[in-house]
């Protein structure tokens, strides 16, 4: 089960980093706005929880109550999850799991689980099945009748869990290296025209707005610029726009294409470090799909002396900008303006953050400038 887990922890990896956050990517999946909500994490979570119940080891010698419950549990959890995975399929828009890889599996759990009394379409009644208590090759034993023949025939079926439990390994080990496989040639695909497109976003100088304009569409289409923080393509218009103004326009600009190319190039260095993962028995790791309900508790300081120490404008500068970024920076505003006093650059950048609390483009460009100008890292 540790291979399991190891590729479905890769593909939680994949939908977290690359697919969520990368434009291009959103392609891989199917078009309908239900992908988007929790709906995948709470299939990946359902996974979590239910693998080590169906790889448990079963006494099977025991033939009471207590094996029939474990038994019903096992056949119900590998029904949800072959349904779960189709429903991975569907959203990477393959085609549903094959009949022939799964209806072993299934028959067992209707007979026994879903339909013990089973009727045709038209109603007639065609069998019906009950546990046995047979000890025979450790094996799980039910009575099936056959209630159309007249003589009220029966036979009694045995299977061995372990051999159901391989079958449903081989399952989702399967289905699992398709989905993985076709997201692994959408990321090569996109990796050879994202490395293309970095070695343009190095040499090329924008001149133009068209140029412009055309280099931050192509650059949304790999990640929203939204995600760089401050950065967004309506700011970053606006500022080409002023650039012959105030230098604080053209240092926005450049110093947000040199972010944006930092990022692509780093997202080019992601793509290639999980297309180069190797799914290694000798090497799986736990699975930990707690990303999506992360608590942070019980966290102690330890070794802290409760000293008094007297604490300066630089060592609150931290705190300042941040609350700057956040626009709780009022306070922040004030205390560099008494800072900076003598120094009209800073100054007047402050002041027009002060004006423009309002203006995203105003107030973020003058708090980048504000950066160089004190030189602020």
């Amino acid at each position: 089960m540790e291979i399991i887990n190891k590729k479905l922890n890769q593909l939680n990896d994949m939908w977290i980093n690359y697919i969520w956050e990368i434009e291009i990517l959103k392609s891989i999946v199917s078009d309908k706005k239900e992908v988007w909500k929790n709906y995948f994490a709470d299939i990946i979570i359902y996974f979590e929880d239910t693998l080590e119940i169906i790889d448990k080891k079963y006494d099977i010698n025991k033939q009471n109550k207590e094996t029939i419950l474990e038994f019903i549990a096992v056949m119900q959890i590998i029904y949800v999850q072959q349904d779960l995975m189709d429903e991975i399929l569907k959203m990477f828009k393959l085609e549903c799991s094959k009949k022939e890889d799964k209806n072993s599996n299934r028959q067992i759990r209707n007979e026994l689980v879903g339909h013990p009394i089973s009727r045709d379409r038209g109603g007639k009644l065609i069998s019906s099945s009950i546990f046995g208590y047979d000890i025979e090759q450790e094996k799980v034993c039910y009575t099936k009748y056959d209630l159309c023949s007249e003589s009220f025939k029966y036979e009694k079926i045995y299977y061995d869990l372990e051999n159901i439990v391989d079958t449903h390994k081989k399952y989702l080990n399967k289905y699992l290296d398709i989905i993985i496989n076709k997201i692994e040639i959408e990321i090569r695909k996109q990796l050879k025209e994202l490395k293309d497109k970095n070695k343009i976003l190095v040499n090329k100088k924008y001149e133009t707005k068209e140029e412009f304009d055309e280099f931050i569409q192509s650059v949304e289409n790999y990640f929203p610029l939204n995600n760089l923080n401050y950065i967004n393509k309506d700011i970053l218009k606006q500022c080409y726009m002023k650039k012959e103004e105030h230098i604080r326009y053209k240092y926005f600009i450049e110093k947000s294409i040199q972010e944006i190319i930092d990022t692509a190039k780093e997202i080019e260095k992601n793509l290639e470090e999980e297309l180069n993962k190797k799914i290694d028995k000798d090497d799986c790791l736990e699975i930990n799909f707690k990303i999506y309900n992360e608590v942070i508790s019980n966290i102690k300081l330890i070794g802290v002396k409760n000293e008094k120490k007297e604490i300066s404008f630089k060592d609150n500068m931290i705190y300042y900008f941040e609350k700057m970024y956040e626009k709780k920076g009022e306070l922040g505003i004030n205390i560099l303006k008494k800072e900076f006093i003598e120094d009209k650059k800073v100054y007047d950048e402050l002041i027009n953050m002060e004006n423009n609390l309002s203006n995203d483009s105003e107030y973020y460009v003058s708090l980048e400038y504000i950066k160089k100008l004190i030189d602020y890292k």
